[in-house]
C-alpha cells in the first residue's frame, strides 16, 4: 500500500512540474515616454498606469492583439493597435 501511495504521489508531483514547465512566462510591455510630463497609459481599456515624463513603465501583457491608449497631461489621447509576438515581449 505504501509503494502504491508513493507512486501516485510522485506521479501527481511529476504532472505538476510538467504543467509548471508549460505555463507561459509572465511578460511585460515596456512603455517608454518621451513626453515632458507624466501621461496615463492603458492596455485594452484596463486601469491606466502612470508613464513618467521622460521615463518608462512596465505593464503585464500576453502575446496577441492589444490596444494601447496614451493620454497626455493636457488631455490629448493617442491609440495604437499592437500585435505582439512572444519574442517581442520582455520577461
Amino acid at each position: 500500500m505504501f509503494r502504491r501511495t508513493t507512486a501516485i504521489a510522485l506521479g501527481i508531483a511529476a504532472l505538476g512540474f510538467a504543467a509548471a514547465a508549460r505555463a507561459p512566462t509572465p511578460s511585460v510591455l515596456h512603455i517608454s515616454s518621451h513626453l515632458p510630463k507624466t501621461a496615463k497609459a492603458s492596455l485594452d481599456g484596463g486601469k491606466p498606469v502612470r508613464a513618467p515624463g521622460e521615463g518608462s513603465v512596465n505593464v503585464p501583457v500576453t502575446a496577441g492583439h492589444h490596444t494601447l491608449t496614451v493620454t497626455t497631461a493636457t488631455g490629448a489621447t493617442y491609440k495604437t493597435d499592437l500585435d505582439l509576438k512572444t519574442a517581442d515581449l520582455m520577461t
